[in-house]
């Protein structure tokens, strides 16, 4: 399932009773299999070292659970570059609502015209426009290509290497409206 993080997602096919049990196998397993399950692409970790050593904040709003993004940040070593994290369980409305978006605009008291949500799928570009920010979708690894361009969002950067560019253009950035990274 895509949308409700893992605990809400087993309910529909572990009785309730059972619930944290299978919780525990399954992020006993995630962790320990989670070098197979999720990498960071080249070239990530030099966006995410740039953006904090440039002062920019930087904040996650993921549908995964508390404790699976915690393993996903711990296992990949990138933690340190969020200012703020929002999970599936943070919310009451799941992406593709903005809720978790607009919890970080209230917490870092910013402007949607002034953020630029960054995300891969259909559910990322809806929350963004449902929180009314700019959204840059990556297609890299998208598994809804077609469905995301069909969307339109603002920005299509096909690889790593043309996201870096973006970010770290000088005289890109100064063309933005509302300078989209918020430095």
């Amino acid at each position: 399932m895509f949308g409700p993080p893992e605990e809400e997602a087993l309910r529909t096919i572990v009785p309730t009773e059972n619930i944290e049990a299978v919780m525990r196998d399954y992020l006993h397993f995630y962790r320990a299999n989670h070098s197979r399950l999720a990498r960071l692409h080249p070239g990530i970790l030099e966006i995410l070292d740039r953006l904090r050593r440039e002062g920019t904040l930087v904040a996650l709003f993921t549908g995964k659970g508390t404790r699976t993004t915690r393993i996903s940040l711990e296992e990949c070593q990138i933690e340190k570059f969020f200012q703020f994290v929002v999970s599936g369980n943070d919310v009451l409305a799941h992406k593709p609502s903005g809720e978790g978006i607009r919890k970080i605009l209230q917490k870092f008291q910013l402007e949607p015209e002034d953020v630029l949500m960054v995300g891969d799928s259909v559910a990322d570009i809806l929350s963004a426009r449902d929180a009314g920010v700019r959204i840059a979708s990556v297609l890299w690894d998208s598994i809804s290509r077609k469905e995301v361009i069909e969307l339109m969002p603002d920005f299509v950067f096909d690889s790593v290497p043309e996201l870096l560019e973006f970010f770290f253009a000088p005289d890109l950035l100064d063309s933005l409206p509302g300078n989209a990274l918020q430095r």
